[in-house]
Formats: C-alpha cells, structure tokens, sequence
C-alpha cells in the first residue's frame, strides 16, 4: 500500500508542470530558443508578470549606477551618491520602461489580431531573456563607446536577436496570431525603438 502510494505522488509530481527559477528558464531557453520552449515556460506555476518585474532590476540598477557615476565625474559630486541615486532611480525608471514598452508591444499585437488577455504572460515572458540582453547592451556600450563600427556591428548583432526572442514570445503568448502578423508588429515597433535611439538617444527597454 506504502509502495503504490509513492508510486501514484510520483506520478502526480511528474505531471505538475516545472517551476523555474530564472536562471533555469533562462538556460532552458538558450538551449532551445523555440517558440514550444516559451510555451513551456509559461506552464510554470508562478509564471506571473511580478517575477519579471523582479529580474528587470539588476540592469535598471546598473544602468542607473553608471549614467550617475558619469554624471558625477562631470559634475564633481561624490561617487556614494552617485551609486544610492543610480541604484533607486535606475532600478524604478527601468521596471516603468519595461512595463510601458511590454505593454505597447503586446497592444500593438492586440491591434493586429492577438490576445487581448496576454498581457501578463509577455511580460513574464520577455523578462526571461530581456535582462541579459539589456546587461549584453550595457556592457558593449561601455566597452566598445557607441560611435565605432564595431559597436554598430555588435549592436545590431544583439538587436536581431532581441528580435528574434520577441517574435517567439509573441507567438507564444498570441498563439491565433499568423506570423507575418508577428513579423509586422515587430518590425513597427523596432522601426520606432530604432529611430528613437538614433536621433532622440533615449533609452529603451
């Protein structure tokens, strides 16, 4: 009796869909970077927009830390302050880009056919893979300056790919949608984020 009963938790566990921490998801989807990935990903239970607002954090962080740090050198104010400033600005203003620039991208999906309900599943979904990208961008800026052609070609390396991922999760979380209805909102909303930080070189999320 003791036996069956381990046998059928087992078997219960085995069919509960997978908790991932956001290492883990992350690792699961560079190793498949398919849409049936994403689709499995949001089979988490706690797969809840609030968890990417966490993970988005660290880059709003550092971003904020390093634009003050620059600031401060200019300005000669004091590198602490610089660091508490960066890290409470940087870590707000990047989880509000991230939700308004989440929610415009899925609304402009609505607008071409998609799920009006899927709000909350892109954002979880997209800040999987946006973090790292965001540290990856942060990173080369300060490598790399952003006025070389090594920068441009690194760049829109990382761009294509940030495009790519958003197009799978879009397709994940509006599964009606046709992909040249994917393509299309994509491509708008690049178009925009593109010329945005060409000319007015405001940041984006």
């Amino acid at each position: 009796m003791r036996q069956y009963d381990m046998e059928n938790e087992q078997s219960e566990q085995q069919l509960m869909p997978q908790h991932y921490e956001w290492h883990q998801a992350f690792y699961t989807l560079i190793q498949h970077p398919r849409v049936e990935t994403f689709q499995k990903l949001l089979q988490d239970p706690q797969a809840k927009a609030q968890r990417a607002y966490l993970w988005m954090l660290l880059p709003g962080m550092l971003n904020g830390i390093t634009t003050m740090l620059i600031v401060a050198q200019f300005m000669g104010s004091s590198w602490l302050t610089a660091i508490v400033l960066g890290s409470i600005v940087g870590s707000i203003s990047g989880v509000m880009r991230y939700i308004t620039t989440g929610y415009l991208i899925q609304r402009l999906a609505v607008f071409f056919g998609g799920d009006k309900t899927a709000y909350g599943k892109f954002h979880y979904i997209r800040g999987i893979y946006l973090p790292a990208i965001l540290l990856l961008y942060l990173l080369i800026t300060l490598l790399l300056g952003n006025n070389n052609i090594t920068f441009s070609i690194v760049f829109s390396a990382l761009l294509a790919v940030e495009m790519i991922l958003t197009g799978f999760a879009l397709r994940a979380v509006n599964k009606t949608m046709s992909w040249n209805r994917i393509m299309l909102t994509i491509y708008i909303w690049y178009f925009i984020v593109l010329i945005t930080f060409t000319f007015i070189r405001i940041p984006y999320v």
